[in-house]
């Protein structure tokens, strides 16, 4: 397990040990991944991952409630704009010493990440233009930051894969796989400099894939 999942998420001794959760703790299995706001294990032997929040997560630790609601809030946009190409997840909110805290439970979803060879299929270009005009929807009109690439694309593999699109590879559909939102205008000047910054660098990769379809 890589050590930023140990320093920085949720461990899986930490995990065994939690009490009162509204999952069963004993289906938790491998860690998968981790980036800025959530660390990933397999959960159900496999049949599905599970999602908790990470250690260093600013806007979680800013406000847990506050960022519970962004995320319940986002989670119902997303639903409103995408109901065929987001991963159906769902979202535990739930108190923990004291602390409102969430989990995600998500379907395995068994792909890859889509790359710009990938769109030279007719059908994955439809569905990744259909995404597309979502996220520029819910940017202009819902004032919310959809995550395509997830922290790690956004600064090393965005040039070559948008981690956060998923193609099944059974049937060649295209998934959003991170149900996280962010608000364009958050009114903490931090947070709102750290989001604008990562919708352009967003953009500038979108770009690429644009021109490439």
């Amino acid at each position: 397990m890589p050590i930023g999942a140990i320093l920085l998420g949720y461990p899986k001794f930490l995990i065994l040990y939690m009490d009162n959760l509204p999952y069963n703790k004993n289906l938790v299995g491998k860690f998968i991944a981790i980036g800025a706001e959530n660390v990933v294990y397999s959960y159900n032997e496999g049949r599905e991952v599970i999602k908790f929040p990470t250690f260093f997560s600013l806007r979680y630790n800013w406000n847990s409630q506050q960022y519970c609601k962004e995320i319940q809030d986002g989670y119902e946009m997303l639903k409103k704009y995408l109901p065929e190409r987001l991963n159906k997840s769902n979202l535990h909110i739930y108190e923990r010493s004291g602390k409102m805290t969430y989990l995600i439970l998500e379907p395995f979803i068994h792909g890859k990440a889509l790359s710009k060879n990938d769109l030279k299929n007719g059908d994955v270009k439809r569905q990744f233009l259909e995404i597309i005009a979502a996220k520029n929807q819910l940017e202009s009109k819902e004032n919310l930051f959809v995550d395509l690439f997830g922290s790690w694309g956004l600064w090393l593999s965005g040039r070559w894969k948008i981690s956060n699109l998923l193609l099944d590879k059974q049937n060649q559909k295209l998934y959003l796989v991170d149900i996280g939102t962010a608000r364009i205008n958050d009114g903490r000047f931090i947070i709102r400099i750290l989001v604008r910054l990562a919708k352009r660098i967003q953009d500038n990769l979108l770009k690429k894939y644009l021109n490439y379809v």
